[in-house]
């Protein structure tokens, strides 16, 4: 989730791919499409008000279940 602009923006996927380099590579990327070529976000306009769950809101990232604390510990 991240702020672009006036929106919040969620972002979900199956996967994710965390790199550890000692460059950016999305520097290295703008030499192969610059972006100015690149298609943008769309906006899209809300029309109902976002939830209001304290879970939202909170800084904190929710704790896991017992289930899943338990298999973690197998």
């Amino acid at each position: 989730m991240w702020q672009d602009g006036e929106q919040i923006r969620h972002l979900r996927s199956k996967s994710i791919r965390e790199t550890w380099t000692q460059y950016d590579p999305e520097l290295i990327e703008r030499e192969y499409l610059p972006k100015e070529r690149r298609k943008e976000l769309r906006t899209v306009k809300v029309s109902r008000p976002a939830a209001t769950h304290a879970s939202l809101h909170s800084p904190r990232p929710p704790e896991p279940s017992r289930t899943e604390t338990a298999a973690i510990a197998r």
